[in-house]
Parts: structure tokens; C-alpha cells; sequence
């Protein structure tokens, strides 16, 4: 009896715990925590998007860019990501395993859109 408490005990503790991860999401890329203006990284290249959310990057995209490939952030990498008025399009048009666009794989991501428009878009996943 005493070890059924203890177990359902760890499991409460680990269900309550596991409610509380911090989220943040910030409507003004210069109110990024420790950010200037001037530290973003402009991009119009699929490869130059790829490596810059994977170092850990402020990026802004500065054209439309497409490729049939995913992006990451990998664990210990905390990106931000602008579309500024543009696509992400990985343009997928059949199912695959790793269908998604973006991976976040243990880092942390915040994406907007500071363009006046909003009409930055992320698509094409399947």
C-alpha cells in the first residue's frame, strides 16, 4: 500500500510541475530581454535563415524564402524570429515524417511580424 502512495505521489508531482512552463511573447522586437535594434541578423536565404535560428540568432527576414527542408533550433539556442511582411514556405505537397516547418528541439523560439501589414506567414508544412 505504502509504495501504490509513494508512486501516485511522483505522478501528481510530476503532473503539477509539468503544468508550469514558462512562456513569452513580446509585440515589440526591441523589447526583447537584453536586445538592441541593432543586433538583428537579416536573412533572404533559406541556408542563411537555417543557420542563423540554429546559433541562436535575432533574425529578420528580409524576402520570401522557400525549400523543401525544416528549420531548428536546437537545444540550449533561443531565437527570435521576424517575418518582417514575408513567407516561410517549406512547400510541401505530400505527406512526409517530419512534416513541420520549424522544429524547436529543446530551444526556445518567439516569432512575429513587425511589418505594418502583418501579413508574414509560415506554410506549407503537411
Amino acid at each position: 500500500m505504502k509504495k501504490r502512495l509513494a508512486n501516485l505521489l511522483v505522478v501528481l508531482v510530476t503532473m503539477v510541475t509539468g503544468m508550469f512552463v514558462p512562456a513569452t511573447a513580446f509585440a515589440d522586437p526591441d523589447q526583447t530581454p537584453g536586445a538592441n535594434a541593432e543586433e538583428w541578423t537579416e536573412v533572404s536565404t533559406w541556408a542563411d535563415l537555417a543557420a542563423a535560428l540554429n546559433s541562436g540568432s535575432r533574425v529578420k527576414l528580409m524576402q520570401d524564402v522557400q525549400k523543401d527542408d525544416y528549420l531548428i533550433v536546437n537545444v540550449g539556442k533561443t531565437s527570435v524570429l521576424d517575418l518582417n511582411g514575408h513567407t516561410i514556405n517549406r512547400g510541401r505537397t505530400s505527406g512526409t515524417g517530419y512534416g513541420f516547418v520549424v522544429y524547436v528541439h529543446g530551444g526556445d523560439l518567439t516569432i512575429m511580424d513587425s511589418s505594418a501589414e502583418q501579413t508574414g506567414t509560415i506554410t506549407g508544412r503537411w
